[in-house]
């Protein structure tokens, strides 16, 4: 399920590098505040974390907070 052909590292080419360089990169949704975790550390799980965010030269990044949620719903585990 949702297979990727080319296993990490992956290495953009130098067109796409460039392209890159010259967008204002925006993520205008993430839950990382629903997780108890450090974003100021890197991890290799979850959406994002700073550093991460700094890698890919994100210049804006909106961090959703949920104020409500489905009855029932596990915040733990969900299958």
């Amino acid at each position: 399920m949702n297979g990727v052909e080319m296993k990490p590292p992956y290495a953009p080419s130098e067109r796409a590098r460039a392209l890159h360089q010259r967008l204002f990169v925006a993520d205008l949704h993430d839950d990382a505040l629903l997780w108890s975790r450090d974003l100021l550390e890197r991890h290799d799980y979850g959406h994002v974390d700073l550093p991460r965010l700094e890698d890919g030269s994100v210049g804006l990044q909106v961090f959703a907070t949920v104020t409500k949620s489905p009855r029932g719903q596990n915040f733990v585990s969900n299958p």
